[in-house]
């Protein structure tokens, strides 16, 4: 379930609680589906299920306004992700992958090992400063 929070009179993080707005249940053929990652960008919110080989886009009120397909090189199914500016970089631990993407979703490169050729078993990711983490 997702569940947006709000304070219309101020925006800074932990000015006071959050009051419950909306929620939404996503699913797909007929099953729920659960969240394993998600992400502002802008004014849009990028969901990751579990399982699923996609990121589905919504607005701030939480109405599904597109999906990211994320099928090449291979059914990629995230663990994580992170948005920089043009670039979606998608970790798939069972695949032992980080792949990357345009924002359209347009395949671009992977790597499974680091650079002295150990292999990768991303959980998360993230970037600050320039520099991409991936732990």
């Amino acid at each position: 379930m997702l569940s947006g929070c709000s304070d219309e009179t101020n925006r800074e993080p932990f000015y006071q609680l959050p009051q419950f707005v909306s929620e939404y249940v996503p699913t797909a053929h007929g099953k729920t589906l659960a969240p394993v990652r998600l992400q502002w960008f802008e004014d849009t919110l990028f969901v990751a299920y579990n399982g699923v080989a996609r990121l589905d886009k919504y607005t701030t009120d939480l109405k599904l306004v597109g999906s990211i397909e994320l099928l090449d090189p291979e059914p990629v199914r995230p663990t994580s992700f992170v948005l920089i500016d043009s670039m979606l970089v998608v970790a798939d631990h069972a695949r032992h992958l980080v792949v990357i993407y345009n924002r359209n979703g347009e395949f671009r490169q992977s790597f499974g090992t680091t650079p002295d050729g150990r292999p990768l078993s991303p959980f998360s990711l993230d970037a600050y400063g320039g520099v991409m983490y991936i732990g």
